[in-house]
């Protein structure tokens, strides 16, 4: 029987619970609001299908990058497989606004799937869903995080040449239980539930400028920028990012993913003539299969080749995990006993009193150790 023994391991990706043939396997949040692996005993055969299936199990094979560009990736990959009759699978938010994975056919649902979403998905039975398109012979593009195209693949247990697979650069996954005492607490403050959502409000620009942004169904507005807003602030500082994120195994070129897209961060520096306001994205084409994809889709875009590690050196969690908070247990407990405002203010006050006194003591150094660690202080 498959069990979880360490957390700071297990990636919540569901390919478990997809392969499961009794459906003994459900996830369960805990009290951090992550789902795990849930075994009902009465139900498993002990067939071991889980474990064959975990992608933290089995050593990633490393994927050398091939060519990198820039420009609107996804959408054009998306519509590319939906004009052939395919499916795309990514994440939208329902209706009591959880991020789920779902599959669409149409330009609509792909909208849906564009939009910023910062805290980790349900992927729900979609894995066995794309399963089931694939054996039809229907094209089927799966997006994700790096670990969920891990799942995906383990479940699959075979390559199809009908499935193109696209992650992305990965900062580390909310949680979905923070996330969801987020919006109530957004939706208290406004008298009035949550209508539209957007992580990344792009009205001011696409680079430090951008909002945190609600609109409510009493037209009641909530905007703040991302240094301000309490969600952005404890998921920026890593109070309440998923255990294994902080020891990610498929960072860099571990991944195995077809295409791996991204913001083109710093593109001023290494490309300026790309640079937009409404924002610019690259991509790494890891294999012959993203190679194919990207000609029969270049038509649709506005790129060019580049060097690989110029924007890698702009988005440090390509190679990087994030560290975890030293105050992240702290976090959890204030947060069931005060909620999400409180626990994060709180949790954060640390943080600017130790940089305000390593600012006093820079100060006071003498002049070569100022110049060389607090010259712009």
């Amino acid at each position: 029987m498959f069990e979880i023994q360490k957390k700071r391991k297990c990636t919540g990706c569901g390919a478990c619970e997809n392969a499961c043939p009794t459906r003994a396997i459900t996830m369960c949040a805990d009290l951090e609001g992550f789902s795990y692996p849930s075994i009902d005993s009465s139900k498993c055969v002990e067939c071991g299908k889980c474990k064959k299936v975990c992608p933290t199990r089995k050593e990633n094979q490393t994927i050398p990058t091939l060519r990198s560009s820039s420009g609107g990736v996804f959408y054009a990959l998306a519509m590319e497989c939906i004009s052939s009759g395919g499916v795309v699978f990514g994440v939208e938010f329902d209706d009591k606004w959880n991020a789920v994975h779902v599959g669409v056919t149409d330009e609509e649902g792909v909208a849906r799937f564009q939009v910023s979403k910062y805290v980790q998905s349900d992927i729900g039975d979609t894995y066995k869903e794309a399963k089931a398109y694939l054996e039809e012979g229907r094209c089927v593009l799966f997006s994700g995080t790096p670990c969920q195209i891990a799942g995906l693949k383990m479940f699959l247990g075979k390559s199809y040449s009908n499935l193109m697979t696209c992650d992305f650069i990965c900062h580390g996954v909310p949680s979905p239980g923070v996330w969801q005492d987020y919006v109530k607490h957004r939706e208290e403050k406004a008298g009035a539930k949550a209508v539209q959502v957007h992580f990344r409000d792009k009205a001011n620009g696409w680079l430090e400028s951008f909002f945190f942004s609600f609109l409510f169904l009493n037209k009641k507005t909530y905007r703040e920028y991302k240094t301000t807003d309490i969600y952005y602030k404890g998921f920026l500082n890593n109070l309440f990012v998923r255990p294994c994120c902080h020891r990610c195994s498929f960072r860099g070129f571990r991944r195995v993913a077809d295409i791996t897209i991204a913001d083109a961060w710093g593109i001023q520096a290494y490309a300026p003539e790309f640079y937009n306001e409404t924002g610019v994205s690259f991509a790494i084409i890891h294999t012959d299969k993203g190679i194919s994809a990207y000609h029969a889709i270049d038509g649709a875009l506005i790129s060019r080749n580049i060097d690989v590690e110029k924007p890698i050196q702009h988005n440090v969690n390509f190679y990087n995990s994030e560290v975890s908070s030293l105050h992240r247990r702290r976090f959890f407990l204030d947060w069931r006993a005060k909620g999400i405002e409180s626990a994060v203010e709180n949790n954060l006050k640390f943080y600017d009193k130790v940089f305000r006194k390593g600012v006093r003591i820079l100060k006071g150094m003498p002049i070569y150790i100022k110049r060389f660690w607090g010259k712009n202080l």
